[in-house]
């Protein structure tokens, strides 16, 4: 009798283990793998541009997008649009992203007068930000505890 007792709770206690396992490995798979997107309104007495973006996390490596227009002192708008691919880290409640290829954008992203970080732009340089998880489709990334991106979650 007591051999089936300590059979049945070393069962137990396996499948305890495993059972833990498997939600420790899909809670960090939601973190690493989804795509979100947002709009973006930057705008200064000279300047405005509107954007659409989206980041494309995928395990360690990314995607981020943009498409919109920009405009100088009321003059006709231009189109912009920007592409890299980046690597990504999680480290507690941070995000640290770094381009790993030059940016792709249009020739009229060097005539914004904004401050866009250099991570958008130019390879093997990086941003670090605060994550926070808002509800089940929906993150806001900070820096240097300002909020600059609100993303919705896509998939």
């Amino acid at each position: 009798m007591k051999n089936n007792i300590s059979k049945f709770l070393w069962s137990v206690a396996a499948i305890l283990i495993v059972l833990t396992g498997f939600v420790a490995y899909s809670e960090h798979h939601k973190q690493t793998h989804f795509i979100c997107q947002n709009e973006i309104t930057f705008f200064n007495q000279h300047a405005k541009m509107v954007s659409d973006n989206g980041f494309q996390f995928d395990g360690t490596q990314g995607r981020y997008t943009a498409t919109g227009s920009f405009s100088i002192n009321g003059q006709p708008a231009q189109q912009v649009n920007n592409t890299f691919g980046f690597n990504f880290w999680l480290l507690d409640k941070k995000i640290i992203i770094m381009a790993n290829e030059e940016s792709h954008h249009s020739p009229s992203y060097k005539k914004i007068p904004l401050y866009i970080p250099d991570v958008v732009f130019h390879r093997d340089m990086a941003i670090v930000m605060n994550i926070i998880k808002i509800n089940r489709s929906a993150y806001l990334l900070l820096r240097n505890d300002v909020p600059i991106f609100y993303c919705k979650k896509t998939s």
